[in-house]
């Protein structure tokens, strides 16, 4: 996001004490927002993206109870596959995975990936609120992990 844009979200919070997506969409509605053109204003495939989201949503939720050195614990059952180069989206099974070593590392590979950024933005938090954590350790250890599985043979 361009800077004027995040000094005109800035403004926006000021202006009304707190910032909401309901907020910024009804300020975007504005032709003349500097947000306006950052939205798809087309009903149809704003419609289509929306569902497309609700569906990434619900594949994200599948859940399946797994049985693991004595451990039961629910996974996801759908991840990511690793297989799909970066510019294409697909999911796979965990089932599929655990006959694929390769690709089951590459999978959890991706997967601390997606939790080391969390632990950035908390990293990022953290330091502009002013409190002291041990974050910087958990985003360094899960990087570390991360390498190490997809390396592991």
């Amino acid at each position: 996001m361009n800077q004027s844009v995040n000094e005109y979200l800035i403004e926006l919070h000021k202006k009304h004490g707190t910032l909401t997506p309901e907020l910024v969409v009804e300020d975007a509605k504005q032709v003349t927002s500097p947000l306006h053109e950052l939205f798809d204003w087309d009903k149809d495939r704003a419609a289509t993206a929306h569902w497309h989201d609700v569906a990434r949503q619900l594949i994200r939720n599948v859940r399946v109870v797994i049985v693991n050195e004595g451990r039961v614990l629910k996974a996801p059952y759908f991840v990511r596959d690793p297989a799909l180069d970066n510019t294409q989206q697909g999911y796979t099974t965990v089932e599929k995975l655990r006959s694929a070593p390769e690709l089951a590392r590459d999978a959890v590979a991706d997967e601390c990936s997606r939790a080391a950024a969390a632990f950035r933005r908390a990293q990022e938090v953290a330091a502009a609120v002013g409190v002291e954590s041990d974050i910087h350790a958990l985003l360094t250890e899960t990087l570390a992990l991360g390498e190490r599985v997809k390396t592991s043979a």
